[in-house]
């Protein structure tokens, strides 16, 4: 259709189609694990119905976690009646000694903390009364966490040295607990993969644990290194214990 319009003849403007807008396909879970789209099926997009009626998207949101966690961790679904073989006989410690003495564990990591050696006279860090953390008045301290902060060291390096000196592993002083021999037990018969500890008093050595097999996360007392950038020259354990035998 046209028409006239100042003598001149014009077109009314056409309608373009409107374009049929489609929700995208993603994954609300996001996470580390690797994710498949066939993992799941999930809607191609909303429908009329779905934009009004909240229910039934909160309905598809629903049934898409579910199978997400069917599939990805056995749980929710008609597939968790099938039974899964036992690990342990029990969950306690029994458990642990007869699955470990069936033979079926070959390559055992070990990982610990503080209270492996609480038993031995080393404190922890934050138990109330007893913790590291609680008895650091002496040294008076902006916060009881500044003895082990490098900054502050570099400033005032005189209360890390005596807490070194009160804490210092010897075997006169402190000895390796049950726990640490049990770690060297797993390792004289050949099960023991690696042991990973957050401890610097070095008994896991006292107990006769092998560099191979140990990783100290926090450090060791069994050496030492120059805080100089520039230097970073290593010291021996009795290099270090005669320097804080004169504090």
């Amino acid at each position: 259709m046209t028409r006239q319009n100042g003598g001149k003849t014009t077109r009314p403007a056409q309608r373009r189609p409107r374009a049929i807008q489609r929700s995208k396909q993603v994954n609300p879970f996001k996470t580390d694990v690797p994710f498949k789209i066939k993992d799941v099926k999930y809607c191609n997009s909303l429908s009329d119905e779905d934009e009004t009626d909240g229910a039934a998207g909160g309905g598809d949101a629903e049934e898409m976690l579910r199978k997400m966690m069917q599939l990805k961790l056995g749980v929710g679904g008609e597939g968790e009646k099938k039974p899964k073989p036992k690990v342990l006989d029990s969950l306690d410690l029994d458990g642990i000694v007869s699955y470990i003495k069936s033979g079926k564990a070959k390559k055992i990591v070990t990982m610990a903390g503080a209270g492996i050696s609480t038993s031995a006279g080393i404190p922890d860090f934050r138990s109330p009364g007893t913790g590291l953390y609680d008895n650091l008045q002496e040294y008076n301290l902006p916060d009881p966490q500044a003895v082990f902060d490098i900054s502050f060291f570099r400033e005032n390096p005189t209360p890390f040295y005596k807490l070194a000196k009160s804490l210092y592993p010897e075997e006169s002083k402190f000895k390796p607990t049950p726990c640490h021999h049990f770690i060297k037990l797993l390792a004289d018969k050949g099960l023991l993969l690696r042991h990973y500890t957050q401890n610097i008093d070095t008994l896991e050595r006292l107990a006769g644990l092998s560099d191979e097999l140990l990783i100290e996360a926090h450090g060791t007392f069994h050496s030492a290194h120059c805080t100089d950038n520039s230097c970073k020259k290593e010291y021996s354990q009795e290099w270090v214990k005669g320097k804080l035998s004169d504090i």
